[in-house]
């Protein structure tokens, strides 16, 4: 049997994939050919959104980065349009702050305002200067004032693995029938976040391999919590797992490519070996 192996890297984690490719594909078989309900269409497209949101995290933040939660005060709490506003003179400022000691802001932020009171959550990437660092700059732009509350923080994990919190952002937009409504994105983020290095890899394999268990790479570890081995929306059989650096480091997400701000191309430098 023929398959596809998409290995994606994102930081410290490899993300797999491993399908039957449309070249290779036969007729369904019968016992899993229906027609798809709404319901099946809604839970394809929700995993696509929280595997794509965790490939983000993944790929451009790291541990000691930022996840927040801005508040407002609860005499003064705007409506879904002004809170829109405030995130965006919140960014903008945080922006400034950053462009001047010499660093790039990069950020995912999803907004809750169906549900409970209206808060955004953020992840940032964190820095430090002599001016001050990241934590420090996002409570100076996020002053108790036009009816602004408080900001909790929480530093990533050691691990560099942040799938459970992707699901936790996303959960917060779950059941908003008007976003729905409107085809809002979910979430929104910075331009400037990086995509993760893909490889495909064609393999072949006996059929009754296929429902072993995978194996990690030297020095990765793989999430058992997060293995799928079934079958896809076409009846073929299914792979997915993701593989866990064993000691994460810095240059797990080092990035030599170009990166876009607001239009502009800026390029690296590589720092020349002493």
């Amino acid at each position: 049997m023929k398959y596809l192996q998409i290995e994606r890297k994102c930081g410290a984690v490899i993300e797999v994939t491993r399908c039957i490719p449309k070249e290779n594909r036969k007729t369904i078989p019968k016992e899993r050919r229906r027609k798809k309900t709404p319901e099946d269409i809604k839970k394809a497209n929700d995993q696509q959104a929280k595997e794509k949101i965790i490939r983000k995290i993944n790929t451009n933040f790291q541990p000691g980065d930022i996840f927040a939660v801005l508040t407002y005060d609860q005499k003064e709490r705007p409506s879904p349009e002004q809170a829109k506003k405030e995130l965006q003179k919140f960014l903008a400022r945080l922006r400034r702050y950053y462009r001047k000691d010499g660093a790039e802001l990069k950020f995912v932020c999803v907004t809750e305002y169906e549900n409970k009171a209206i808060h955004h959550h953020i992840i940032i990437n964190n820095m430090h200067s002599v001016n001050g660092s990241g934590s420090e700059y996002i409570s100076k732009c996020w002053k108790h004032e036009n009816g602004h509350g408080v900001v909790r923080f929480r530093s990533l994990s050691e691990d560099g693995f942040y799938a459970k919190l992707g699901e936790y952002i996303l959960k917060e937009t779950e059941g908003s029938e008007d976003r729905r409504q409107k085809n809002e994105q979910r979430y929104t983020c910075s331009r400037n976040l990086k995509k993760p290095k893909e490889k495909r890899i064609r393999k072949s394999i006996k059929a009754d391999q296929w429902t072993g268990e995978p194996k990690a790479k030297d020095g990765y570890h793989i999430i058992t919590d997060y293995i799928y081995n079934g079958f896809d929306r076409f009846g073929f059989p299914y792979m997915h797992y993701y593989m866990v650096k064993d000691k994460p480091k810095p240059e797990d997400w080092k990035d030599e490519k170009p990166c876009k701000v607001q239009g502009k191309t800026i390029k690296r430098r590589r720092r020349n070996n002493p």
